[in-house]
Formats: structure tokens, sequence, C-alpha cells
């Protein structure tokens, strides 16, 4: 379960949903691909203790931050920007 919730922060994952399709499609971290019904994922996410995830979000947060920070930082590729409408 803290593979699931380490995906859902590092990848930014928006949903169950897709963490689901994640895990049967390509696995999770140390997971191999697995297939689970959606709703047992989300009902093992409502007994999840929160302390938990609190926690992991809190270790990940400043690794999250600075990746964002760089990533705003980066100079797009000619092929990039000619696709946002930067020129």
């Amino acid at each position: 379960m803290v593979a699931a919730v380490l995906t859902l922060l590092w990848r930014q994952v928006p949903g169950v949903q897709e963490l689901n399709r994640l895990l049967a499609r390509e696995g999770l971290l140390w997971c191999h691909p697995t297939k689970v019904a959606q709703q047992s994922l989300s009902e093992r996410f409502l007994v999840f203790p929160a302390e938990l995830f609190e926690r992991v979000f809190k270790d990940l947060l400043p690794q999250l931050q600075l990746n964002w920070q760089q990533r705003l930082r980066r100079t797009l590729p000619d092929s990039e920007k000619s696709s946002t409408g930067e020129f």
C-alpha cells in the first residue's frame, strides 16, 4: 500500500481509478503489474492510516517542490516551443 501512496504523490496520479490502471498496466515502484478490483483498492484507502499517508507526504514534499522548481526553470527544446505557442 505504501507503493500506491508513493506513486499517487510522486507521479501525481489524479485518483484511485487511474492508480488501478497503472497497477494493472505497469506496476507501482517495486510491485509487478497486478489486477485488483478498483473497489478493493478504494476500500483499502479508506482504512489506510491517515498518519502514515501524512508522514509519507511530508517526507516527499520537499523533493516534489524541488522537482517542480527545476521543471519551471528548464528551457524547452525548439520542437516543444512551437507546440506550446512560444517562439
